[in-house]
């Protein structure tokens, strides 16, 4: 067994470094007038037109089919969680905007499919054959298909994605937690209601809030700690978003001895502010404090200056109102600048933001495998073979998505344990199915 994986990564590194010899050579070889005849190999073709009319109509219809079963599959098994008088419009609504982010799970396999039955059927018919009898090589044969692929990608990640496939996600996650808590549309600001959560902000600030509300921007009972600009904060408060009893047991004697201006570590506290209440000021961007009171640390002296007040801003405190709102859809209906954006919140307020990163990388390394599969598909035809099976090659190319899901899945989920980088997590799979794409591109028999 070891001795077959030691040969197979050897031909592995062999056909890349082939791959690479031949690429250098073939650029060194370039000049106006090879450029211009490679050009006009390239001349779109009414073979061309053939060619990608199929491949668009395998495409699309294998598309449709697959993410009807899927979203066939996702109304069966969430049938049972729903409550018997659940709005039958929201329930419509939820389940037609899950369809893009279907459509986004699903490509990579339905650009497979599309790629080997159409280059399988061809050279099963003998057509694949006659072409490159003439001179054509499968390579030429498929340069549109790739072509537009790569196309399709960029479109993906820049356009489609940020434009419909997450805020479409997001809806949907909108309507179903509406029709599971029996909730009207018109409550929906209610969703980013914050109870009883500690959280890490900009310039050494540690917020301890009762209660923020979404709808008036509003925050109830507030004390505000900050730190010394020259320490090195050892966390001990965590923002517990998705679970409130999580948080109860976990913050609440740290909260108290924050609240007291005790800490484990020895931080030095410069200010703490207590207040009923805060506003947001939108034309202003500042929050103004009411009914509190503010200390401040006397330099020098181991004491501080309190000052009461009925109205106050403070400079220093400048996390908006979206800092404090709760997180009720998860980083994979983000888009990828609400993505971003997350991640650096998490890692302003000191939280592990591993997993969210490598969700965000996800966005740019998942559509990848559009590219990688066409490639296999094509690396995989065997022509020398004469008999070619299109069902042994889909069931093969099935396979080969499998594979190519479970290495993603697996680097997400080690990144979510701390065992992989997001980096790693996000792109691993990718490069390891981006060399065997290469390698089976390289290799097949023209």
């Amino acid at each position: 067994m070891i001795k077959t994986i030691k040969e197979l990564t050897t031909k592995v590194i062999l056909s890349i470094q082939k791959f690479i010899q031949d690429a250098i050579a073939f650029f060194k070889s370039l000049n106006k007038e090879t450029i211009a005849a490679k050009l006009k190999e390239l001349k779109w073709t009414r073979l061309d037109t053939y060619i990608m009319k199929r491949f668009l109509i395998a495409l699309f219809g294998s598309m449709f089919m697959f993410v009807g079963i899927y979203e066939l599959t996702q109304i069966f098994q969430k049938m049972k969680t729903l409550h018997p008088g659940a709005d039958t419009w929201l329930l419509v609504q939820h389940y037609i905007s899950e369809v893009p982010y279907g459509i986004l799970l699903l490509q990579p396999f339905s650009f497979l499919f599309a790629t080997v039955y159409v280059i399988s059927s061809m050279a099963n018919s003998r057509e694949l054959i006659a072409i490159v009898s003439t001179g054509t090589s499968v390579r030429r044969v498929s340069f549109y298909m790739l072509s537009f692929t790569v196309l399709y990608y960029l479109l993906t990640i820049f356009v489609i994605e940020d434009l419909v496939i997450f805020p479409s996600y997001q809806h949907s996650f909108i309507m179903k937690t509406l029709i599971e808590r029996k909730m009207d549309i018109k409550a929906l600001d209610r969703l980013k209601d914050n109870n009883s959560f500690s959280i890490y902000g900009a310039n050494n600030l540690l917020y301890m809030v009762e209660y923020y509300n979404a709808v008036t921007k509003e925050l109830k009972n507030i004390t505000i700690v900050q730190y010394g600009s020259d320490e090195e904060i050892q966390p001990e408060v965590y923002n517990m978003l998705a679970d409130q009893n999580l948080w109860l047991l976990t913050n609440q004697k740290i909260m108290d001895e924050q609240r007291d201006l005790m800490t484990k570590h020895n931080i030095k506290i410069t200010v703490r502010i207590d207040a009923e209440g805060a506003i947001w000021d939108p034309n202003e961007k500042k929050w103004i404090f009411s009914s509190g009171t503010a200390r401040t640390k006397i330099e020098g002296a181991n004491s501080f200056a309190v000052e009461q007040f009925k109205q106050k801003s403070f400079d220093f405190i400048v996390d908006p109102p979206s800092f404090f709102e709760r997180l009720w859809y998860p980083t994979q209906a983000m888009t990828k600048w609400e993505n971003w954006e997350y991640v650096q919140r998490m890692k302003l307020s000191h939280q592990d933001a591993k997993k969210a990163e490598a969700d965000y990388l996800m966005k740019i390394s998942y559509p990848i495998g559009i590219i990688l599969v066409v490639l296999t598909g094509i690396g995989i035809l065997n022509m020398s073979s004469r008999k070619i099976s299109v069902i042994i090659n889909i069931i093969l190319s099935m396979g080969i998505f499998i594979v190519y899901y479970v290495f993603f899945a697996a680097g997400l989920a080690l990144t979510g344990k701390g065992i992989l980088s997001p980096n790693m997590g996000a792109f691993g799979g990718s490069a390891v199915f981006m060399a065997i794409g290469i390698v089976l591109y390289v290799r097949v028999r023209t």
